[in-house]
């Protein structure tokens, strides 16, 4: 397995664990130190997804088609900042 497959893998484990912690706080549960209310709201500030779509309602290929427009804007972002310096 790769480095980036690894660190992709861990941030979707993460989005998950994020998400049932904020379930388990605000249906009435203890939570965990994982996930407080201040916690909660800095997230929010930053516009996090609390409920995942289904994945099973949009095809592959549409997923698919969203992730290489993802990877060519981080690529469009990078090169513009590795080359700011020449404009």
């Amino acid at each position: 397995m790769t480095t980036t497959t690894q660190t992709c893998l861990f941030h979707c484990y993460q989005v998950s664990a994020q998400r049932r912690a904020y379930r388990t706080i605000t249906s009435g549960g203890t939570g965990s130190a994982a996930m407080t209310l201040e916690r909660a709201s800095r997230l929010k500030l930053v516009a996090f997804e609390w409920e995942a779509s289904n994945p099973n309602s949009v095809s592959w290929d549409v997923r698919y088609n969203e992730l290489l427009a993802f990877v060519v804007s981080i690529v469009k972002a990078l090169f513009q900042l590795i080359h700011s310096c020449c404009v």
